[in-house]
């Protein structure tokens, strides 16, 4: 199931054509999944809002405090916005 969806993602105009507003939170030191690919599909995403975490890894809701209070201040904002 996860090739067929990335598979699907990497489509021409599949990532485009999602009107849906989506907030992409980024661990900066992610080491399970690819920061260049997270960001290139954030980039190709109409209404996304990117969010890097710096310093943080893979599960930011498992890291410190700093960082899982940064998410969940992003995270709000994000549901607060128009």
């Amino acid at each position: 199931a996860a090739l067929h969806a990335t598979t699907a993602l990497a489509a021409p105009g599949f990532a485009e054509a999602i009107e849906t507003p989506i907030l992409v939170c980024t661990a900066g030191a992610d080491r399970v999944v690819s920061l260049a690919a997270q960001n290139a599909l954030a980039q190709r995403l109409p209404c996304c809002e990117p969010k890097w975490f710096e310093g943080s890894r893979h599960e930011i809701m498992m890291e410190l405090d700093v960082h899982r209070d940064a998410f969940w201040s992003a995270f709000d904002a994000f549901l607060s916005s128009p």
